[in-house]
């Protein structure tokens, strides 16, 4: 898979992507047996810095190589959930919005606290699963 940048977007050894898939299932499962519909108030610590998926700092400490995947992870939670796209670049820009990027980083204009590659990278999660090219 690639990142907004085209380069190939890594995944940390051992890291299955498949299970972000199974988890928002079993999140969506939850909340249609509890007779709900999807929500947006979901558990942010799986989607927030440092959280479960946040594959730039499993580590611990900051890794740049796995940025576009750990935006990526996070919009093929939401496709695969059923989660909006506005809803989950809310969420995210929500996140983002205490962060401090280098400068320069050219923001996006409607999430202004976000990256625009982090918007397209989010985007490009939620067509891989949308799409059928991801498989869970």
């Amino acid at each position: 898979m690639q990142g907004a940048n085209g380069n190939p977007a890594l995944i940390p050894a051992g890291f299955d992507i498949k299970w972000v898939l199974q988890a928002a299932e079993g999140d969506k499962n939850q909340e249609t047996n509890l007779g709900r519909t999807v929500s947006t108030d979901i558990d942010l610590a799986k989607l927030g810095r440092g959280g479960a998926w946040d594959l730039q700092r499993l580590s611990g400490k900051f890794d740049p190589r796995f940025i576009d995947s750990a935006t990526i992870l996070i919009g093929m939670y939401a496709a695969a959930r059923g989660i909006s796209r506005n809803d989950i670049l809310n969420i995210e820009n929500n996140v983002a919005r205490t962060s401090k990027y280098a400068k320069g980083t050219p923001m996006d204009s409607t999430y202004t606290h976000l990256p625009a590659r982090n918007v397209t990278n989010t985007d490009i999660g939620m067509r891989l699963v949308q799409s059928g090219a991801i498989v869970y």
